[in-house]
């Protein structure tokens, strides 16, 4: 998926509150299941 970086800037803040946070998600989010995260910064002007 591909976002506005200020509409995703929350969400990367919180990534790990939400998964440790989240008794579904926890168990299957780790290196097991997840292949790689990616977070791009192409931002002209600097972020």
């Amino acid at each position: 998926y591909r976002i506005d970086h200020y509409l995703g800037k929350e969400t990367v803040q919180n990534i790990l509150v939400f998964r440790f946070g989240n008794g579904i998600f926890e168990p299957i989010w780790n290196r097991n299941y997840v292949d790689h995260v990616q977070i791009t910064v192409s931002e002209s002007l600097g972020v």
